[in-house]
């Protein structure tokens, strides 16, 4: 091949026209081919777009939390006394009332005797100075004494019989038993810690909502959670409470979950991601959260036609992922550029891409102008 052959093809490579009929062999370029190749060739910067819809919306505030107990509490020692027996062990679900563990109350029940004895000793003497009050016998003071008496020793017995009561120590609602703190033999003393409960049927989750959001997130909003513990499992919630004030500090509000767990699958302690649905938009114009540009509340987009880019002011609603809500600026069918957009200025002349079908990375030439 001549040097005048090679310079040829190398211009024609510069220029994007290698091809059939671009060159002839060797003879010159084909200058009717020539042009046409040059008025086809993509001219513009290279960006990459997606198209506006129109569709259902339906925004979700995602967060994470630790489950606790609705109900917890640590059970101790009312009476003092040595522990004879441990009826229930860590795990165990018991009922309301049931016994957990019994100190030896012999000592209670022989001061129960000693003073219901004396309180029937005393009732008998009401009724003796109430037939002589009668027959002007005794004095009407001496009378009420009496019975004042007798009515102060029947709460002494009631205290008495109380104590004794307290030897059984007993679970105060239905649960599981999460701790045991003592062992057979053990002497307690009063306030001693026993065992800890908790009602894992009624869980719930606390999680600190930014104030920006937090009036849309009010009671009995549904609430989807999974654990990392539990894949593949979801379980449902409802928002239960919404803190009235915001914290100073985080400018965050509290917000309380109650979490179902009929089938006790999850456990206070687990950590959870929670999604809550916050209002169901109807055919919403939607557009990529990709395409944005600007902060602060002041958004615009580039939307691509005739081969050029227009910017354009956006008012935005609600976010759900990768989409935003377009509540004025654009229609659905537009397309916008989703990269490149953020070195663009209006009406710059532009070549649209889309995402290739193929693994290898490339792109093709958008559908749409």
């Amino acid at each position: 091949m001549s040097v005048c052959c090679l310079r040829r093809a190398a211009l024609a490579g510069v220029l994007g026209l290698v091809g059939a009929g671009a060159l002839s062999a060797c003879g010159g370029p084909n200058p009717a081919e020539a042009a046409a190749a040059v008025a086809a060739a993509p001219t513009g910067t290279p960006v990459e777009v997606s198209e506006v819809v129109r569709g259902d919306l339906s925004p979700t505030y995602i967060a994470t939390g630790t489950l606790e107990a609705r109900r917890e509490a640590v059970l101790l020692a009312e009476v003092p006394g040595e522990l004879v027996s441990i009826e229930v062990e860590e795990g165990d679900r018991v009922v309301a009332g049931q016994v957990l563990a019994r100190i030896d109350a012999t000592r209670l029940a022989l001061e129960l005797r000693r003073v219901a004895s004396e309180a029937d000793r005393m009732t008998h003497d009401v009724a003796r100075n109430e037939r002589l009050a009668a027959r002007q016998m005794v004095s009407r003071e001496v009378f009420d004494r009496s019975r004042y008496e007798a009515q102060t020793q029947g709460a002494v017995v009631a205290l008495k019989q109380l104590e004794l009561d307290k030897a059984a120590i007993r679970a105060p609602y239905a649960g599981v038993v999460t701790q045991r703190f003592v062992k057979d033999g053990q002497w307690l003393k009063v306030q001693d810690q026993a065992f800890a409960i908790a009602d894992v049927d009624r869980l719930e989750v606390r999680i600190d909502v930014p104030e920006r959001f937090a009036p849309r997130v009010v009671p009995g909003a549904a609430v989807h959670l999974e654990a990392d513990a539990l894949p593949g499992q979801a379980f449902a919630g409802v928002v239960a409470r919404v803190a009235p004030v915001v914290d100073r500090a985080s400018g965050t509000v509290a917000v309380m979950v109650d979490v179902e767990n009929a089938g006790a699958a999850l456990r206070p302690g687990l950590f959870v991601r929670l999604g809550i649905g916050y209002g169901r938009i109807a055919t919403a114009v939607l557009a990529p959260r990709a395409a944005l540009v600007g902060n602060d509340g002041a958004h615009h987009v580039f939307v691509v036609a005739g081969g050029r880019a227009t910017r354009r002011e956006v008012r935005l609603g609600l976010t759900d992922g990768d989409r935003v809500h377009v509540l004025e600026g654009l229609t659905d069918g537009e397309q916008v550029v989703v990269v490149g957009q953020h070195a663009l200025t209006d009406g710059a002349p532009v070549q649209a891409l889309a995402p290739s079908p193929s693994n290898d990375g490339s792109r093709r030439p958008a559908d749409a102008t």
